[in-house]
């Protein structure tokens, strides 16, 4: 059976609401240790929202037949910035284990569960009880508080309803290596990717000992970047300075590009563009950029027993997108875009700094080298954006052929696959911002600007703010 639950703690009070998410049902329970403990079964699955971080250490701390006091501790402790499994009578008991899935997961830092009511169109309720009182609950506010429980179940069993895909998806994952769907659900995406490659943690020193590509061309690329990659090597150079710092380039008049180490930006602002009799626009985007990085330039964790592994990720959600196969290439498709970000998170067994640095430093130094033979060949050109994974450019009909060739020459030496998508307008505010008109009129849009909905790209997130403007924007 599967339960949406949400806790409330007072000094003197706690409060838990279960929805059975097949009958509707609510089951509440008021300061009753021996009810909570005889509820909860092993066989059924709890989902909440940032339930990991703090109800499922109350219902342990229940469960593990803690008084009030310790679970109003336990509470203010949590609320406080501490680790549940760090309270000492988290530490000294043995707790109960729960099968739990967290809506929160993979979201976009900083989206609550009220914001989340407010874009879903939701009455937002606040607890009209404070949660400091020094006294027990009078009946009255016991049914408040009940009430408003029982409106965040109801959000959360929405959010869960929203997210049915991702949570499918990561199933699908886990049955592949043999992990249950509990377990599968229960991980973040860095967590399962790493799992589902076998991976193990190690521990390495060598974060700062990038290597250029030898294929690289390093004469169309401006002597200031790799002076400020070079910079490395420079031991009296802290990491912390190093990786916040940032490079402004002009690769031609009017083209200014910024590197870091969070890929490379450039793009014109307030700019618009419509293609014309004469005048063409097109998107260069590389397929796969940075699991291809890792793939063909030997990126991929060290943490990985066998390298091969990713390589069959790789290879299969190309033949599964290529016949259309769109189960198969969502699942692989999470494993690949998320491993290039586990690399540089110290908590994930796929953590490999070093390949996680060269992924996106070499990404920046070839689409870099393919922007400056645009510049250099051909005389019409104009580099509309450059972001991490292609460059929007626009150019007379007369020089197709020759960015073809360019393409093609880029494609045979770099062994990436570059695609080329027509576009009919571009209305852009920053390379952060913008709207697209592709051929038959499909309208794509970034950025906070004129984005509105479900993103449905990187960390989960909803956005309804200021919709009837977006609209007007757009139209």
């Amino acid at each position: 059976m599967m339960y949406v639950v949400d806790m409330e703690v007072f000094k003197f009070d706690w409060i838990a609401v279960f929805k059975n998410v097949k009958t509707a049902e609510y089951t509440v329970i008021h300061n009753d240790n021996y009810q909570l403990k005889t509820f909860i079964s092993p066989d059924d699955l709890y989902v909440g929202f940032n339930n990991k971080h703090y109800d499922n250490y109350i219902i342990r701390a229940i469960t593990a037949g803690a008084d009030n006091a310790i679970i109003k501790g336990l509470n203010d402790f949590i609320i406080g910035g501490g680790l549940g499994f760090e309270h000492w009578s988290l530490r000294q008991n043995r707790v109960l284990w729960l099968n739990t899935v967290d809506v929160f997961d993979d979201m976009q830092k900083g989206l609550s569960l009220k914001a989340i009511e407010c874009h879903l169109g939701m009455n937002v309720e606040e607890s009209s009880v404070p949660f400091d009182l020094d006294r027990p609950l009078t009946p009255e506010e016991l049914e408040r508080t009940i009430h408003y429980c029982k409106h965040d179940v109801d959000a959360t069993e929405k959010v869960l309803r929203l997210r049915k895909n991702y949570l499918q998806t990561k199933q699908r994952l886990g049955a592949m290596k043999g992990i249950a769907p509990e377990r599968a659900m229960y991980m973040t995406n860095a967590k399962l990717t790493s799992a589902y490659l076998g991976a193990s943690k190690k521990e390495w020193n060598d974060e700062r000992n990038y290597k250029y590509p030898e294929n690289l061309q390093k004469h169309l690329i401006p002597k200031k970047v790799f002076e400020f990659f070079d910079r490395l090597n420079d031991p009296k150079i802290s990491d912390k300075e190093i990786f916040r710092s940032k490079l402004k380039v002009e690769l031609a008049e009017g083209v200014e590009a910024i590197y870091g180490f969070g890929g490379i930006h450039q793009g014109l602002d307030n700019y618009i563009e419509k293609e014309t009799s004469n005048r063409i626009i097109r998107l260069m985007d590389v397929g796969s950029y940075y699991p291809s990085l890792m793939v063909k330039y030997g990126y991929t964790s060290r943490n990985i027993p066998d390298p091969e592994e990713f390589e069959k990720v790789y290879y299969a959600r190309l033949k599964a997108k290529a016949e259309g196969n769109k189960e198969i290439d969502t699942n692989y498709k999470l494993v690949l875009n998320t491993t290039y970000g586990a690399m540089l998170n110290q908590y994930n067994d796929l953590h490999d700094p070093l390949m996680g640095r060269s992924v996106c430093i070499s990404g920046q130094l070839f689409l870099t080298e393919l922007v400056m033979t645009y510049i250099n060949e051909l005389k019409t050109v104009k580099v509309i954006q450059t972001n991490t994974d292609g460059v929007i450019i626009s150019f007379d009909k007369t020089e197709h052929e020759k960015v073809k060739r360019i393409n093609q020459e880029w494609q045979d030496r770099t062994d990436f696959i570059l695609d080329e998508e027509k576009i009919e307008k571009i209305f852009q505010k920053d390379v952060n911002n913008y709207i697209i008109v592709e051929e038959g009129g499909e309208v794509l849009t970034k950025g906070g600007y004129v984005t509105y909905g479900i993103v449905p790209f990187g960390a989960w997130n909803i956005n309804n703010n200021y919709t009837i403007v977006k609209k007007a924007i757009i139209d």
